[in-house]
């Protein structure tokens, strides 16, 4: 549905692989929790950022990324 609508999806609180699986088998573009990273502050963020920098999706390509996470997989219906 929040595809047909436009929106984009965050799922919170993910703590296992085959629930972040499961999640992008159905269109979930945006994922967090503790199987990605615990709550930090701010200071422990950069630092985090910049030790996973080659790891972080290419901020070049988020016009590409925002594209495709609107192709519904599990239906026929094309993006509009």
């Amino acid at each position: 549905m929040s595809k047909r609508l436009g929106i984009e999806t965050l799922c919170e609180g993910i703590e296992n692989r085959s629930q972040s699986d499961f999640l992008k088998e159905i269109g979930c573009q945006y994922q967090q929790g503790y199987l990605f990273a615990a709550s930090m502050q701010p200071d422990e963020l950069r630092q985090f950022l910049g030790k996973a920098g080659d790891q972080l999706e290419d901020i070049s390509l988020s016009d590409y990324y925002s594209q495709i996470d609107r192709v519904n997989v599990l239906s026929d219906t094309q993006p509009g």
